[in-house]
Formats: structure tokens, sequence, C-alpha cells
């Protein structure tokens, strides 16, 4: 039997994204018995905070003294606290009963405890190798043999690294047996930087199908009229103005999960009929399932509407406090989505899409349109897990 551990953002994440990916990887390297080959593969918790702090110490105690004297948000959390640890009790159960995972929580000074634990280690998917959040334990360096170092649909969300960043990513990437990233921008900024082949991939919540994941999807009975799901991570209130408007135009009610304590804004206050805090990732999806339309501006909240073939419009992430190429960075893997399932117009990037007038005018999504070239890259994508993680 070969066993397979994974290290992505998974422990304590509570990200409906970054949850779902960790169970998809989990569960489509564990069913694939086609290979004839016996693989159990589960995810590694890994406490990377602890990590992160004692690399960036002085900058966490400068974020966190920001957050304390923000007297507006203190308040908030206070008021909604019980909602917020119903919300991580719900992730929690998720990942604990759905996501296999290590019996061990590990640091970055106890890492390399686990070497003798898995015959391969996968890193990613997801930001893993995002400079901005950096961790050594994502680059497996407490991992010496090469052989057992692969990674699969990693992100650095960054496509104008610098020197001191690619420095990094040269020594370290030059140790892998074999190297696949979530998107095309960061395959050619990766592959400048080492001789092994770099692999183009999709998020592992694409290499499970529709059916798939009914089987987990867990319906919430408390919603009775149509609605519209509005996911923002973002805090602009021109999107939620926008998705107001279209809601009464059509007559449905406006669905949302307020994104607090992390980015909560006053844009959040009043704006749906219907708040929902106690959202496990199971009924997340069955939220997009279940919704006439949806307004996000989330990468996996795309990613699920596209797999259950929904109507949606995904907007550039705005915070009030964002650098550019931050944004540029995350409107840089939702462009490449939206290519490759040939619906661009469904991408609000601009001042002229970022309207109602626009969204009324589009037509519904013909996914029979872009579905060849999302077909060929999933292919690929299993193609090289069977290669260089299961069979390899």
């Amino acid at each position: 039997m070969t066993k397979i551990g994974i290290l992505t953002l998974y422990y304590k994440n509570y990200n409906y994204g970054g949850s779902l990916q960790s169970y998809a990887l989990c569960r489509f390297l564990n069913e694939s018995a086609y290979s004839g080959k016996d693989v159990t593969a589960e995810q590694i918790c890994y406490d990377r905070i602890k990590k992160e702090i004692s690399d960036r110490e002085s900058r966490t105690r400068r974020s966190l003294i920001r957050y304390l004297v923000d007297t507006y948000k203190t308040q908030i959390f206070n008021l909604l606290k019980d909602k917020f640890n119903a919300r991580i009790a719900a992730f929690d159960k998720f990942n604990q009963e759905c996501t296999p995972h290590s019996g061990m929580v590990y640091s970055g000074e106890t890492i390399s405890g686990v070497c003798e634990s898995y015959d391969l280690f996968v890193v990613g998917s997801d930001q893993v190798w995002n400079p901005k959040l950096w961790n050594s334990g994502y680059l497996l360096s407490f991992v010496k043999n090469s052989e057992k170092k692969v990674s699969y649909g990693a992100s650095i969300s960054n496509n104008m690294l610098n020197n001191d960043e690619k420095d990094i990513l040269r020594d370290s990437l030059g140790s892998f047996k074999a190297i696949s990233v979530r998107e095309e921008s960061s395959k050619k900024e990766l592959q400048s930087l080492t001789d092994i082949p770099v692999c183009h991939v999709v998020d592992p919540t694409l290499l499970l199908d529709k059916a798939q994941w009914n089987e987990i999807a867990e319906k919430d009975d408390t919603i009775k009229n149509p609605y519209i799901f509005c996911y923002f991570l973002g805090t602009s209130s021109l999107y939620r103005n926008i998705a107001k408007k279209y809601a009464r135009k059509k007559n449905l009610k406006i669905v949302t999960l307020p994104n607090f304590p992390f980015t909560f804004t006053h844009t959040d206050i009043g704006f749906a009929d219907i708040n929902l805090y106690d959202v496990s990732p199971k009924k997340f999806i069955s939220l997009i399932r279940g919704a006439e339309m949806i307004f996000t501006d989330s990468y996996h909240a795309t990613i699920f509407s596209l797999i259950y073939k929904k109507e949606f419009f995904v907007f550039d992430r705005k915070n009030f406090k964002d650098r550019g190429d931050v944004r540029h960075l995350r409107g840089t893997r939702i462009s490449e989505l939206m290519n490759m399932f040939e619906i661009t117009e469904r991408y609000c990037d601009s001042t002229e899409k970022e309207t109602l007038e626009y969204i009324e005018n589009i037509p519904s999504i013909n996914y029979g349109r872009g579905l060849r070239k999302f077909e060929e890259l999933r292919m690929k994508s299993i193609e090289f897990i069977k290669q260089n993680i299961i069979e390899g």
C-alpha cells in the first residue's frame, strides 16, 4: 500500500474553498482503484500559523494591534461571536468526519517527524506557494528524498515574483520529483526556474463530478423561496447594490454568508434577506446548487457554479485596503477559469461590466461551448496524478 500525505491549507482553515479542495483531492486519490494500486491518502494536520508567527512575528504583532484598536470590528465580533463559533463548529465537523487526516498535529518545528509516516508527500492545491503567505513547510523542505515530493495544483498567486522569491523557489523546486500548478500563468513563471517539467492542472474540486458532490451536499430546508445566492469575500458595496436591484426585478430573495470576522464590513449589514452563519462546506455546496442565480467574487464559489451549470456572475474582488497587485493576482485565476469555459462575459472585471444593465443583457450560459477545453485539462490532470502520485 502507498500512503500519501497531503500538505495544503487544511488545518483550521475556515474557508469554504480551502476546505472543499482538501476534501476533493483526498477523495479522488482514495477512489483511484481503477489504477490497480492500493492507495490511501490523507491530509497532514499542519499548524501553519505557529510557523508564520515565528517567521513574521513583528508584522503579525502590528496586524494584531491594528485589529484590537479597531473598535467597530471588535464590537461586531462580540455581537456575532456565537454565530461565528457555530460556523467554526460546522467546519470542524465537516473536516473531522469527511476528510481523512493525520492523528497528530504538526508545526514548523515538528513537521520533520512525519517523514517516515508516508511513502509520498503531495503539496497542494491552493495558495501554498504564495510568497505573501510564505511557509517553508509547503515547499516540503523537511523531506530529503526528492522521489517522495510532488506538487498538485500548487499556486503562487503571483506572476510577478521578485528575485529573492525566485531564488527560494529555484532552490526548492529542483528537489521535486514532479511539479504541477493550478494557473497557466504560474506554470510559465515557475518553468523558468527549473528544468523539471511544470504541468498545468485543474483545481481538485474539478476532479470530482456533480454526482460525487451531490453525495455530500446537505440541503438547507430553511429557505422556502427562490433566491439569489451572494457570496462576497470583498467589501464592495457596488456589487451588493447590483445584487439588490437584480433580486427586486426578478422577485428573488437574497441569501448570503457574512464573511466575518475576517473582512466583516458595514456593507454586509442590512444587505440580504437571509443571513446564514452555521453553514458547513456541505451546505455551501447545496446553497449554490439550489440558487436561481449566483453573484460572487470567490474562486471556488465560481467553480461550484460551473460544476452545477448555474447562471452566475463573478466580480473582481474589491477591498477598501487592497493593493493593486493583490487584486490583479486574484483576477488572474478567475480570468483563466472563465477563458477555459469560454464564458469571459460572466467575469465583471471592468467599470463597463459592473452594472445591472450589462448583466441583464448577457444571454444564458451555453455550457456545451467550453466543456471540451475543460475536459481536456481534466484528463491531463488525471494523467499527471496517475503517473506521478498513484503509480509513481
